[in-house]
């Protein structure tokens, strides 16, 4: 029997009062955890890490006051599919003796097929004009489309670029790095502007 286990985090957070704003304050997260045993081949296919670079990578419970205190801050959680993501991280939280997360969440898959739309997260993004920058689906970049989908669904415009590194961040692109051991966390705070 296979257990639930979190790989990746990739979370934005910003304040509800800001989202349909030209510009807005954005903080995130995006964490790579070694899950201490061998990834399956299809995952894998979808996120593009090696064992090797997971391997290399500390495990979920390193993180886990940090990733539940991001989370608890938000009002609202966010994802595309979010049973599935909470169970995950409720699952990592539960191994580490932590109280599960008990917010107020939104499923943008749900919303989406509610109205009639496919509701895969890349057919919505097409709809929109999105589109990821690589085949493979990185938790950041999954996270930033749901919430445009979920700025889309509410009426407010939506961003064709993630991130803009501001001063004193720094990004970490752990993708093609697996021998060399290094860290693949990012953090920081950035504003966000349209294209």
């Amino acid at each position: 029997m296979s257990r639930r286990q979190a790989w990746i985090l990739g979370a934005f957070w910003i304040a509800s009062g800001s989202l349909c704003d030209r510009q807005f304050p954005v903080s995130f997260v995006h964490l790579i955890f070694n899950p201490e045993r061998r990834c399956h081949p299809n995952a894998a296919q979808v996120h593009g890490y090696s064992d090797s670079l997971l391997a290399h990578q500390d495990p979920f419970e390193t993180y886990v006051d940090e990733i539940r205190s991001f989370l608890c801050g938000a009002d609202l959680i966010v994802a595309h599919n979010s049973k599935f993501d909470l169970g995950f991280i409720n699952a990592e939280l539960a191994r580490a003796n932590r109280l599960t997360i008990d917010r107020s969440s939104f499923c943008t898959m749900d919303a989406c097929r509610e109205l009639g739309i496919r509701a895969s997260l890349d057919a919505v993004s097409r709809k929109l004009g999105l589109a990821r920058s690589t085949r493979q689906h990185g938790a950041l970049e999954d996270a930033w489309l749901a919430m445009m989908v979920y700025r889309w669904l509410h009426g407010c415009p939506t961003r064709r670029r993630a991130i803009q590194p501001s001063a004193g961040y720094t990004t970490v692109d752990c993708r093609g790095r697996s021998r060399s051991g290094k860290r693949c966390i990012e953090r920081g705070a950035t504003l966000s502007r349209n294209d």
